[in-house]
């Protein structure tokens, strides 16, 4: 088989599982609000069972780099799929937000948590690194494309059935695809390596840390949008569903486009100096995240949220490729498992705190907003060249 075409088919097979990926993970900001009808219970209890989610998949992450040192890549994406079948199949039995809230959890932990660094280290080893940065976009880029389709196939199968169909749906998409994943992907060479020698080179570099943070701020801002702006234009600006869906496409469309610009940019022009993209881009989401704040009609939100999700996609895409182009194998599961924990923190507690933030102040989300502006300030303002140590 070419080189090529063995290296399209890795990252198509990959951005389909991606798309399964980001269903699950984007779906439940649509389906609580049906399982908050159901099982009654408070938006901090919300925010607790999005949060549980990144709670198993971030206690995962250290025992996932080292059973993909020893099994490698292709078992661990094949099984995410599978994990993934078998907790929508269960959510579908849920019987209270206790029972939610612990299937989301295990399914962070025992379905999601293998998926992303597995993904990372197959195009880091079968992917030349000239192109590394466009395959990562692509892989990103399922997250703007699932932003904009699961509106449009999640409200419609919610407002016609119920949310129970929308993981009936979701089972049966992913054990499809886990297929697909068997059949594509090419088999990796484990990485046989001393674990706690590794470890410990990747706990003394400084430079893992600074990715960690820029992970956690963009984490805490994206998962914090995706996970509650259903129910911030909702609860806020009493939208509909007809314009729900209008304004997230709208913005899912511009992260998809900011993704496909960030990876061609960061591939193109900023080949080692990515910081000079990474931080007007973030700076620029922190002002569109503020002008957001002040929109009050349907056209302004769309357009500042667009704004927002834009250059968000731009430094998300930009910080990502790090780890592909500046990771070597032997060090890379040990080191993707740190740098992934800062994102999975970030995801973890976004949506709890987002709870808080709206339940102390009366329902009003002005807060969270001042919370993200200062995030995305801070993190571009922070970085610094990046300088891997010895395992670049």
């Amino acid at each position: 088989m070419p080189h090529k075409f063995k290296s399209f088919t890795t990252v198509a097979t990959l951005f389909i599982g991606y798309l399964i990926i980001y269903f699950d993970k984007s779906a439940i900001g649509y389906t609580i609000l049906g399982m908050q009808h159901d099982f009654h219970f408070s938006n901090v209890q919300k925010g607790g069972v999005m949060s549980a989610f990144f709670i198993g998949y971030g206690v995962m992450q250290l025992p996932i780099a080292l059973i993909n040192n020893r099994l490698g890549s292709k078992q661990l994406l094949v099984w995410a799929m599978l994990g993934i079948a078998l907790f929508a199949y269960l959510t579908n039995f849920a019987t209270s937000i206790i029972v939610v809230a612990l299937l989301r959890l295990l399914a962070g932990a025992l379905a999601h948590a293998g998926y992303a660094p597995s993904a990372s280290k197959t195009v880091a080893l079968t992917i030349t690194s000239n192109y590394r940065g466009r395959a990562i976009g692509a892989l990103l880029s399922t997250s703007g494309i699932a932003g904009i389709l699961i509106p449009l196939i999640v409200i419609p199968i919610m407002t016609q059935n119920s949310w129970h169909t929308v993981y009936t749906v979701l089972m049966i998409a992913a054990l499809i695809v886990g297929i697909l994943l068997f059949t594509f992907l090419p088999r990796t060479k484990p990485t046989i390596a001393q674990p706690q020698a590794v470890f410990k080179e990747s706990l003394h570099d400084k430079s893992m840390w600074q990715l960690a943070f820029l992970n956690f701020s963009i984490n805490l801002i994206l998962y914090g949008l995706s996970t509650w702006m259903p129910s911030y234009l909702a609860d806020t600006h009493n939208c509909n569903a007809h314009t729900q869906t209008v304004i997230l496409t709208s913005g899912a469309t511009l992260f998809l486009i900011g993704i496909y610009t960030g990876s061609f940019l960061v591939d193109c022009f900023f080949v080692g100096h990515e910081s000079r993209l990474f931080t007007p881009a973030m700076l620029l989401a922190a002002l569109s995240l503020l002008t957001f704040l002040q929109s009050a009609s349907p056209t302004s939100i769309a357009v500042s949220l667009s704004l927002a999700q834009f250059f968000m996609a731009v430094s998300a895409t930009t910080s990502m490729t790090f780890p592909v182009k500046y990771f070597d194998a032997t060090h890379y599961s040990t080191n993707y498992a740190i740098f992934a924990t800062g994102g999975i923190i970030g995801g973890a507690v976004s949506p709890t705190i987002i709870g808080v933030l709206v339940e102390m102040l009366g329902g009003s989300f002005n807060a969270v907003f001042v919370l993200f502006f200062i995030t995305a300030f801070i993190a571009g303002l922070s970085i610094r060249k990046i300088t891997l140590l010895s395992h670049n």
